[in-house]
C-alpha cells in the first residue's frame, strides 16, 4: 500500500476489475473482487471479523477476483473447469502496477456498486422442522443481512410501492453456511470429492456464496446464488486455481 492510498478499498461488486499490466482478465463477465488489504485489520475495528480471516486461512492482502461465464444451470458449465467460475488472485507485488480502470473492458457486463465487509449470522433449519421453524429462520436471516449492511435497507426496499410486498434482498456472504433454503446434494458432494480430492488433513469450504438478484440481473435464477468452494489447504496457501462452483435457484 502506498503513502497515497493509506485507506484503500478496491472491493466491488460489478463494474470493472482492477488491471495490472502483466496479466489479462478472462473474458467472462467479471462480478465481485475482495480486497484483503482493504479490511480493518485492527481488532479494536472488528475482532469477530478478524477471528473469522485467520481461522479459516484467507490471504491477509492482495485482491480476489470473481468472473464467471453466466450460462448453464445447476452447475454453469460442467464441461469448463471450475464449473464456469474463475478465480484470479492479485498479490500485492502485481498491484504495484495498476492500471487505470477500464469501464470498457468487455467483462464489465454489470453496473458497479460499492461493498463492505462486514461479519454477519447465516441460519438454517435443523434436522427437524416445522413451518414455524422455517418461517423463523427466514425473519431471522432477513434481519442478519440487514445488520450486516450497517443497520441499513437496500434502495430497492425502501422504493418499493407497495410495503406489504417489499424484500429485503440478500447479502453476498464469505464463508459460512448454505443459504438457508439450499443444500448439497450427495451427487454435487460426489462432484467435490472427484474435482477436489482430500488429504487425511483437508476440508472443503464454502469460500464464496453470491446473490444473484439485483446486481447481476437475477443471472442465477430467481432468488438465485452461486457457491464457489475450494480446498482448505489451497485457500491457507493463496492458491484459486482449483475450485467447485454450483448454481442455486428457487
Amino acid at each position: 500500500m502506498g503513502a497515497d492510498e493509506p485507506f484503500r478499498n478496491l472491493s466491488r461488486i460489478g463494474g470493472a476489475p482492477t488491471q495490472v499490466s502483466d496479466v489479462q482478465p478472462p473474458d467472462d463477465a467479471f462480478l465481485i473482487q475482495i480486497d484483503f488489504r482493504g479490511i480493518p485489520k485492527d481488532q479494536s475495528e472488528n475482532p469477530p471479523l478478524l477471528r473469522l480471516l485467520e481461522s479459516h486461512g484467507a490471504p491477509a492482502d492482495g485482491l480476489l477476483q470473481v468472473f464467471h461465464t453466466t450460462t448453464g444451470d445447476s452447475r454453469t458449465d460442467p464441461g469448463v473447469p471450475g464449473g464456469g467460475a474463475t478465480l484470479r488472485y492479485l498479490s500485492e507485488a502485481s498491484l504495484a502496477r495498476r492500471l487505470p480502470v477500464d469501464m470498457d473492458a468487455e467483462c464489465a457486463v454489470y453496473p458497479p456498486s460499492r461493498t463492505s465487509v462486514s461479519c454477519g449470522l447465516g441460519f438454517r433449519n435443523g434436522p427437524i422442522s416445522t413451518d414455524r421453524s422455517a418461517e423463523t429462520v427466514v425473519d431471522l436471516q432477513r434481519i442478519a443481512d440487514i445488520g450486516a449492511r450497517g443497520g441499513c435497507h437496500t434502495v430497492q426496499y425502501e422504493s418499493a410501492t407497495d410495503p406489504f410486498s417489499a424484500t429485503e434482498l440478500p447479502v453476498t456472504r464469505l464463508f459460512g453456511m448454505q443459504s438457508y433454503d439450499f443444500d448439497l446434494p450427495d451427487e454435487d458432494v460426489d462432484l467435490l470429492h472427484r474435482e477436489l480430492p482430500l488429504a487425511a488433513d483437508n476440508h472443503h469450504v464454502l469460500l464464496l456464496n453470491i446473490t444473484g438478484d439485483h446486481s447481476f440481473d437475477t443471472v442465477f435464477g430467481d432468488g438465485g446464488r452461486l457457491e464457489i468452494w475450494i480446498r482448505d489447504t489451497d485457500l491457507r496457501a493463496a492458491r484459486f486455481d482449483s475450485i467447485v462452483s454450483f448454481i442455486r435457484s428457487t
